[in-house]
């Protein structure tokens, strides 16, 4: 399996600005559910097959568009009082700071792509804007049934299907409960249902405050507190990394290795002056594929050069290193978790958690964790669908207890004994665009545009997905090569464009499927943004991450007035998180070595600021803890290879360039730096500063080193 696929597991007439000041209209309808138990005509259904769509989040949502682009109508029932599913803020399971792991150019419908102007990686509101503002634009109101739970979904005597609900909030006119028949319905209640949390012996005798992931909100609750941390993935990476600058310690434990992958990573490992790309536009590219059906099963041969890639991308990560490398990879995505590591704000101890005892977490090689304020179960979810009968519940072979695959399906969309049902997005590892296109998939066959899978197609597609989930070891996701998957899903609604159009269109997003002016604007505005990134334009972001944490340091000043002493300077210099985002103290220590023999201790402060919104570097002096006045911004160059060693200096082959500038007074400091990548982090920096004035000329040059 090629190391890409691995990885890959991981306008109408609205504006879509998605930003924080934007009021989103909502879809509130009132009489939705009601509609269904009177006999008043509504013209729109007449004569029209009814869906019922369970959930109405990314996948639901898509599913609705997808039918009424068919001739169906279609009805979205969610428990929720308004949509999104796990987007909406009413939800239990999002974070305030959490952003997308996929760009916006991937995590996206291919007919309703985002502004040029809203972030590359959405947050968790810009998404349910984003949502909101694509069911303003598709859907109407009376599609909706929102605050309702539904309770029983099951075959009726005439081979449709029986929904029945309940209101949830009285706000809703009409009765509380209901039930239609409809002739087609769609699973789209979302594959993470069910917060799991371990069985630990002591757990309930912990004094502490003990949650799972899916409570988590923001960190100020953790300040000064002793927090640990259990799980080895997405959610236990940035909620360490969210909380790590305010809580007094943060204790990752972590059952296995895994890799930490930023949102912008290397696109080229072994350069030094590599550009950086949102990581789905590194790893969702056709043409570092072995072969263009989907690749499931990876033998360790595959697996090693799959790890290979990726220490390759984060390099030393301590004690999250692998010891086997030809177990399937893990990754998890965050912008910090890796660097605060490194400067010991998050301390990653490898084991399992045997038992609690009073504030003392105990592991079970007996390695003690006391004084412990809070725990946090990153542990994942379990699927859940209690308004299926157990009936059905084991023709799909269902097993809550198994987050990997918990039932049976051809294709992750359809069972050959539920005929007119389909799921939507209810695997692990949904992305919008695979979503989508099951979506469009199922509204085909269910209006006779495409006719219906053969029983046994549907029984081999099955056994299939049964070997998947008999592996060992299991792989992250069961599905994890994201272009294959994709692209067979494709192929089936005969939207899979030539192998020639795809030599001119590597990287995989969901416009590809789509014919129209607007996936043919957001294949371009694909186009024009990998141009600005290879031009550079996340670099800043890059640099900025990789400079946490301690360096070996080793500056050579150079005095060209001859009162005036050359000298060398050895120490330590640490760029440390403070309490404020995208904010680092730069504290230096070291011994100054003069040429005349004179030794000085030495110690400076300054203040590093990386400004989301201007994408730039800036340095400020430090005061009392604080920014105090500004020093210089860094103005990114183009990188150039190094011809000669400076004096002083260590040779570093090329590496991205920038520059400074600074008045004080009558003396002027010209500050040019350098930093040298070995895949997402800096190997090498080189910081000098060039001062002129009526009574200095010197060139203070600083290596810096890990």
């Amino acid at each position: 399996m090629a190391c890409n696929s691995l990885c890959g597991r991981i306008q109408g007439t609205l504006p879509i600005l998605l930003r924080s000041s934007v009021e989103f209209k909502q879809i509130r309808p009132v009489s939705a559910c009601q509609t269904w138990n009177q006999d008043g005509d509504m013209e729109p259904m007449i004569g029209r097959k009814m869906v019922a769509i369970i959930g109405a989040g990314p996948a639901g949502l898509v599913a609705a568009k997808s039918m009424l682009e068919v001739g169906l109508f279609p009805t979205l029932f969610d428990k929720l009082p308004d949509l999104g599913g796990v987007w909406n803020p009413q939800s239990s399971s999002c974070w305030f700071s959490l952003r997308t792991n996929d760009s916006r150019y991937s995590c996206c419908f291919s007919d309703f792509p985002w502004d040029s102007d809203s972030p590359i990686f959405p947050s968790q509101h810009d998404v349910y804007g984003y949502l909101q503002a694509y069911a303003n634009k598709f859907l109407q109101p009376v599609h909706f049934c929102l605050g309702s739970e539904v309770t029983n979904v099951s075959r009726s005597n005439n081979d449709k299907w029986l929904v029945q609900w309940s209101s949830l909030e009285q706000k809703y006119q009409g009765s509380k409960a209901g039930s239609q028949i409809f002739d087609f319905v769609v699973f789209a209640s979302g594959f993470f249902s069910i917060p799991y949390t371990p069985s630990i012996q002591g757990l309930d005798g912990f004094p502490g405050e003990v949650m799972h992931s899916s409570e988590y909100r923001s960190p100020e609750r953790f300040r000064g507190k002793r927090v640990v941390i259990l799980g080895a993935s997405f959610s236990s990476a940035e909620v360490a990394a969210d909380l790590a600058p305010l809580a007094t310690e943060v204790i990752n434990i972590v059952s296995r290795p895994f890799w930490v992958l930023p949102r912008y990573i290397a696109l080229d490992p072994d350069s030094a002056s590599t550009p950086f790309f949102p990581l789905d536009l590194v790893l969702y590219r056709r043409s570092t594929r072995q072969s263009q059906g989907e690749e499931v099963f990876a033998n360790e041969e595959e697996n090693r050069k799959a790890n290979q890639y990726f220490r390759k991308l984060c390099g030393d990560q301590g004690p999250l290193n692998l010891q086997q490398d030809t177990d399937p990879p893990i990754i998890a995505i965050s912008d910090s978790y890796l660097e605060l590591v490194r400067s010991n704000h998050i301390m990653v101890r490898r084991g399992k958690v045997q038992e609690v005892q009073g504030q003392t977490v105990i592991l079970e090689d007996q390695t003690t964790i006391p004084e412990v304020d809070c725990i946090i179960f990153c542990t994942g979810f379990q699927s859940s669908m209690p308004y299926l009968s157990s009936n059905v519940l084991d023709t799909l072979s269902f097993d809550p207890a198994d987050r990997f695959v918990p039932f049976l399906l051809h294709r992750s969309t359809f069972h050959p004994s539920l005929p007119g049902s389909a799921f939507v997005g209810m695997y692990r590892g949904t992305f919008f665009g695979v979503m989508e296109l099951q979506a469009r998939w199922a509204a085909a066959i269910f209006s006779g545009d495409l006719p219906p899978i053969p029983e046994s197609v549907q029984q081999e597609g099955i056994a299939f997905e049964k070997w998947i989930k008999s592996q060992t070891p299991r792989p992250q996701f069961p599905h994890g090569d994201y272009v294959g998957f994709a692209d067979n899903f494709a192929a089936d609604l005969n939207v899979l464009p030539s192998k020639d159009w795809y030599q001119k269109h590597d990287i995989s997003i969901p416009a590809h499927f789509r014919r129209g002016s607007v996936a043919e604007e957001a294949v371009e505005d694909l186009e024009k943004a990998c141009k600005e990134f290879l031009d550079g334009k996340m670099v800043p972001h890059a640099v900025f991450r990789s400079l946490a944490g301690s360096w070996t340091l080793h500056r050579h000043i150079e005095n060209r007035i001859d009162f005036a002493n050359s000298g060398e300077v050895k120490g330590t210099a640490t760029f440390s998180v403070t309490e404020l985002s995208h904010e680092y103290l730069y504290t230096e220590v070291g011994e100054l070595s003069m040429q005349r023999g004179q030794h000085f201790r030495v110690h400076r402060k300054y203040i590093y600021v990386y400004d989301t919104h201007t994408n730039q570097i800036d340095v400020f002096f430090e005061n009392q803890g604080s920014r105090g006045s500004p020093f210089h911004s860094l103005q990114f160059l183009s990188p150039k290879p190094s011809s000669a060693t400076e004096k002083g200096g260590i040779e570093m082959s090329g590496g991205w360039r920038a520059a400074g500038q600074h008045l004080c007074g009558e003396d002027l400091y010209n500050a040019s730096y350098r930093f040298s990548f070995s895949g997402n982090s800096i190997a090498q920096m080189e910081i000098s500063y060039s001062v002129t004035g009526p009574k200095k000329d010197y060139t203070s040059t600083a290596t810096y080193f890990r």
